[in-house]
Order: structure tokens, then C-alpha cells, then sequence
């Protein structure tokens, strides 16, 4: 197995490096509350691990600096004369990697758990939602497209209806239809299935963009059903 793939070994030395050295400055000066922070150091270690598994792996391998520390006596005696010392070190050892296991779970668990926020969060950036809804826009704005026309982009909407015009009079709301209406065959033309239709021809010859046709035809039919299931 290639540990290097599996260990910072940076994180590592100076997770436990900091984690010893807290507790000789808590044993050195009696300062028991200081013992505590001993824990930053194994959650280090635990943070930059490969995974969970690993954390808690590393983290008490990174505790066994204690338990030497512990050994020689720098904590104080481990045990008074009714316990059989072999057995106080044993608890000892098991205790002081028990913890440093613990710790470092909860060091890579945390990483994890930081690393899904910021993936949702990036997921949710891209999707161009907050907290308001689908739509980040919080104020109406005009743009000019020329002379008489306008794009309105407003807040809270994501679709616009023109359900108040009729079938037979949007051709009037295509401007560039308007020159060749009058070359249509059949007066009210309505420029979809009729022949020798002036917007078609128009179309054929590139006069017309497709795509406005399409669009045209589209709207159309979509008013078409909808005053046909009026009645």
C-alpha cells in the first residue's frame, strides 16, 4: 500500500507535535483546562485524512505520543500501588488511542461535511438560485431594442402570455411581415396553411427568417386552441 496516497504527512507530524505539546504545557503548569485544546491537534490530523476511516486511523496513531509522555511519568504516576502497573498502562494505551480514534473520526467527518456544503452551494450558484426563488432579480428593468421597442425584465415572472390578442390579428404584431401581407392570395390570410401566401413565399426566399415563422406559427396555433376551448 502506497501511505502516501493515504497520509498528509504534514498535517500528521504537526497535528501530534501540537497535541503533545499542549499537554506537557498543561502538566508543566497545572493547567488543567488547557488539556482540552490538545484536541485540536488530533482533529487536524483527522481533518486532512484520505476519509473517515483514515481519520480515525491517524488520529490514534497521532495519540500514541501521549501515551509515551504518559509512561514516563510526565502526566504524573498512572496508577497508586493497588493496581498492577502492567495493567494501568495497558488502559492507559487503550484509553489514549480509544480518544485519539474518536477524535480524529470527528476531524475528517467534519472536512466531509464541508466539502458537501460547498458542493451544494456551488450546485446551487450555477442553478442561479437563492434564497428568494428561481429568479435573482429584485428590480424592473427597461432595455431598448429601437426606436419603438422594449424588454422588460421583472422580478417573480418566468413566462409572459398574449392570450388578449386574436388569432386573426397577430400578423399585425410582426413587423416584418407587413410588406409582404398584401401579396397574399385571400384577404384575411392567416399565413399557416393557406397557399399563395405572401409571408410563405417570403419565407422561401429568405425574406422572412424561419425562425420568426416558426414563432409565428407556434403563437398562433396556441391562440387558435385556446379560443376554440373558450366556448
Amino acid at each position: 500500500m502506497d501511505f502516501k496516497n493515504f497520509i498528509d504527512w504534514k498535517s500528521f507530524i504537526m497535528g501530534a507535535a501540537f497535541a503533545s505539546f499542549i499537554c506537557v504545557v498543561a502538566s508543566q503548569y497545572q493547567l488543567d483546562w488547557l488539556y482540552a485544546f490538545a484536541a485540536i491537534g488530533l482533529l487536524y490530523v483527522g481533518y486532512k485524512a484520505k476519509n473517515m476511516k483514515w481519520g480515525a486511523i491517524l488520529g490514534a496513531i497521532a495519540a500514541t505520543p501521549l501515551f509515551v509522555l504518559a509512561a514516563y511519568g510526565v502526566f504524573g504516576p498512572l496508577s497508586d500501588s493497588s493496581f498492577d502497573p502492567q495493567v494501568s498502562m495497558f488502559v492507559t494505551l487503550i484509553a489514549v488511542l480509544m480518544v485519539g480514534a474518536l477524535v480524529g473520526f470527528v476531524g475528517a467527518y467534519t472536512y466531509r461535511n464541508r466539502q458537501r456544503a460547498i458542493a451544494a452551494k456551488e450546485k446551487q450558484a450555477k442553478t442561479g438560485k437563492n434564497k428568494k426563488g428561481k429568479n435573482t432579480t429584485t428590480t424592473v428593468e427597461l432595455f431598448k431594442i429601437d426606436c419603438n421597442s422594449y424588454i422588460a425584465d421583472t422580478p417573480g415572472f418566468s413566462t409572459f402570455d398574449i392570450y388578449e390578442i386574436e388569432s386573426n390579428e397577430l400578423d399585425k404584431y410582426f413587423k416584418d411581415f407587413h410588406n409582404y401581407i398584401p401579396n397574399c392570395e385571400y384577404i384575411g390570410c392567416n399565413h399557416v396553411k393557406e397557399v399563395n401566401c405572401g409571408i410563405k413565399d417570403a419565407v422561401a426566399s429568405g425574406q422572412i427568417s424561419e425562425v420568426r415563422y416558426q414563432s409565428y406559427c407556434k403563437i398562433y396555433n396556441e391562440l387558435k386552441q385556446k379560443e376554440e376551448n373558450k366556448w
